[in-house]
């Protein structure tokens, strides 16, 4: 579905409490942006505007909550959603959908159910709002992942493809069906490998990441059983060590 099927909804149900809020021209400047990108819509893809619709719907469960983004579920796993968040994303027009094709995944992954049918609460994006440390084998340390509204960085990656090296292999095969892990990669390489995936960024920004920035920079296991690789511009704790992080090319 496009941004411009929720946008409606979104601008209508927030106009008052945007005028009565002050999130510093935050949330105005996102919809404006999000608004502006749906009408340029020849520039942008169409995952990319799945993207943008939820930052939206995030920002604007976060007006509802305390300033506070949605968890990924543990406040670790960035392929599903606590249970208690189901409801919350409805809400702001972004509702995860079981057996059919719902904005919780990527349309080229469009033969996966999603989400997870064996999994309410599993889907098919990486969701980093909420995610309070990294955890990957070279250092583990507190996140740069977006917790709170008022605190998050402009630079900060929210929701991305989901670009993983699982059991040691890019590749599903049919024991994976029906799990987080059916029809991968989004985005193959000739070798079967990633070639890169859709972001989108706390400041409403979405783009194309070529596999070579991407880096093993958190999975929920921290170990090579799970290698989830994205790029955010500022690592923060964790920049120091980024050149040491395992890319897609050298990941165990």
């Amino acid at each position: 579905m496009l941004l411009t099927n929720y946008l409606p909804k979104i601008i209508s149900s927030s106009a008052a409490r945007i005028e009565r809020t002050d999130f510093g021209g935050s949330l105005r400047s996102l919809i404006a942006c999000a608004t502006l990108s749906s009408l340029l819509s020849v520039q942008a893809t169409e995952p990319a505007k799945l993207l943008w619709q939820i930052v939206v719907a995030s920002q604007m469960h976060a007006m509802d909550n305390n300033d506070t983004f949605c968890p990924a579920d543990g406040n670790i796993q960035p392929i599903a959603t606590n249970t208690n968040a189901l409801e919350g994303w409805r809400s702001v027009g972004v509702g995860v959908s079981t057996n059919l094709f719902c904005i919780w995944t990527c349309p080229k992954r469009s033969s996966k159910p999603t989400p997870n049918p064996n999994n309410s609460k599993q889907w098919g994006l990486g969701y980093y709002g909420g995610i309070t440390r990294w955890l990957n084998p070279v250092h583990s340390a507190v996140s740069a992942s977006p917790i709170k509204s008022s605190t998050a960085r402009p630079y900060m990656m929210l929701v991305a493809d989901f670009v993983c090296k699982y059991g040691g292999k890019w590749e599903s095969d049919p024991s994976d069906m029906n799990t987080g892990f059916s029809q991968m990669q989004a985005h193959p390489a000739k070798d079967g490998g990633p070639a890169g995936g859709n972001e989108a960024f706390v400041d409403g920004s979405a783009r194309w990441i070529p596999a070579k920035q991407m880096r093993y920079i958190h999975s929920w296991t921290g170990d090579s059983s799970r290698e989830i690789f994205f790029y955010q511009e500022n690592l923060q704790a964790l920049e120091p060590f980024r050149d040491n992080l395992y890319t897609i090319d050298n990941a165990p």
